[in-house]
């Protein structure tokens, strides 16, 4: 199983070297801030077809209306042990500060889904 884990880790780097942002958390322990690559993904925002990114509402099943950033586990460990518990956290990306509101684990359990307020704070 060690080489198929691997072959994912591998396969998440490269497609984050080339479509990932910057996401900067905020424990909401007032623990220092952790920087990791993310997925944001904007509902708000349109496809070269006309489409809105509706596609995390039937994974995780979020409102389709709010942002998500998508990121691996491990990456901000205890960002979604401090959802869980409804504990206030944001975080910074696209130049915008977001609040957390839920996590969800997908798939395998290895990719984390988290629900932001639907506009900066």
């Amino acid at each position: 199983m060690a080489e198929f884990d691997d072959i994912l880790d591998n396969a998440h780097e490269v497609v984050a070297s080339l479509f990932a942002d910057t996401g900067e958390w905020f424990p909401p322990d007032n623990a220092e801030s952790q920087t990791e690559e993310v997925f944001f993904i904007d509902p708000t925002k349109r496809d070269g077809y006309g489409q809105s990114n509706t596609f995390v509402k039937n994974i995780a099943n979020f409102e389709v209306d709010a942002p998500v950033v998508e990121y691996k586990k491990g990456q901000f460990p205890g960002l979604k042990e401090a959802a869980d518990r409804k504990l206030t956290q944001f975080i910074e990306i696209k130049g915008g500060r977001y609040r957390i509101l839920k996590a969800k684990a997908a798939y395998d359990g290895r990719t984390i889904y988290i629900e932001l307020s639907k506009t900066p704070v």
